[in-house]
């Protein structure tokens, strides 16, 4: 069985790269010339986290691909691209529970 995944911001330090390569799958993270610099590393602007991870469809093809290299479950997609400003990069920066859904209300 493969060893859990973690989705990181590639930007992130080497040294936590490193010490998380030791317990998990480390995938990378970086979406250039998708959305603003400030977040094209943020994992979180692009997957709903929950029970199911859902995807933006503009996901980086090579995420995806490390992400599907690694399990074997289903990847979900939801509607909407992520664009370049706030209002357009925020469907699926959100948690979801059994009980809640963690979102910023004002947006989306």
């Amino acid at each position: 069985m493969n060893s859990p995944i973690v989705v990181i911001d590639a930007r992130s330090p080497q040294k936590a790269l490193e010490n998380l390569s030791k317990h998990f799958t480390v995938v990378p993270f970086f979406s250039e010339n998708i959305t603003y610099d400030a977040i094209a590393g943020h994992p979180d602007i692009f997957i709903c986290q929950g029970k199911t991870p859902i995807f933006a469809p503009n996901t980086p093809h090579n995420i995806i691909a490390s992400i599907k290299n690694n399990t074997n479950e289903t990847i979900i997609y939801g509607n909407n691209n992520i664009g370049k400003d706030l209002e357009n990069s925020t469907f699926y920066n959100c948690v979801v529970t059994d009980s809640y859904i963690f979102h910023k209300k004002k947006v989306h």
